[in-house]
């Protein structure tokens, strides 16, 4: 009865888990590389948010020295 199987092309269960296993390090690999997207993205706009603050400070207090009103 095997020899019919692998005459039929038909896999056995050790062939098929160590497919499914490549197919799961595939995902892992591209989960991992949507994770490093993210996680800079996250990091740009942190820095980004930080910056506009900063900016809108020192405007604030450069007017207030000043005596301009807001």
């Amino acid at each position: 009865m095997k020899w019919f199987k692998k005459a039929m092309g038909q896999p056995d269960w050790r062939a098929m888990a160590q497919a499914e296993l490549e197919d799961a390090k595939l995902s892992l690999l591209r989960a991992e590389t949507a994770l490093d997207w993210a996680q800079s993205n996250v990091d740009y706009n942190v820095s980004r948010i930080e910056r506009l603050e900063r900016v809108l400070k020192n405007d604030v207090q450069q007017t207030m020295q000043s005596g301009q009103k807001l």
